[in-house]
């Protein structure tokens, strides 16, 4: 038990208390998902979870990432790259977690970063989703449709 951690200031008890003080406190809610986990487990292995995640990924090294939250920017990269590559993906339990205004914004931020994606340098980035495990997804030219 974790009582010598204190110097035996504390009990075996006291520190089960504490403990479930802040577990309760917490609602038991120790991890979040992230919006890479939320296309993971939304999008199958495909070139369209593919260029989602690489999206997304882009959105947490710009930053983006700070300013939706992460279900609201997992429907974005999943829109976003069903209007890239002209397909769709079912998203009724995500959709009804985001409100239209806000996936709009996302999406528009989204787009932009992608479109500039080469200006800013992420060579490592662009490499790693240029490989063909990632079907290649980095080097896709962004033409989204308007539908």
């Amino acid at each position: 038990m974790f009582v010598d951690v204190t110097a035996n200031t504390y009990s075996a008890a006291q520190m089960l208390d504490m403990e479930m003080k802040v577990m309760t406190a917490l609602n038991f809610e120790l991890v979040k998902p992230t919006a890479y986990n939320i296309v993971e487990m939304l999008q199958p292995a495909s070139q369209n979870r593919s260029f989602s995640l690489y999206a997304i990924e882009l959105a947490t090294l710009e930053g983006i990432s700070l300013k939706f939250r992460q279900t609201v920017i997992a429907a974005a990269a999943i829109n976003l790259s069903d209007s890239i590559l002209k397909t769709k993906t079912p998203l009724k339990d995500i959709n009804d977690l985001v409100s239209a205004r806000e996936m709009a914004e996302c999406f528009k931020e989204l787009c932009s970063l992608l479109s500039e994606s080469n200006r800013y340098g992420l060579k490592a980035l662009s490499r790693k989703y240029g490989q063909s495990e990632w079907h290649s997804v980095s080097k896709i030219r962004l033409t989204p449709s308007t539908d």
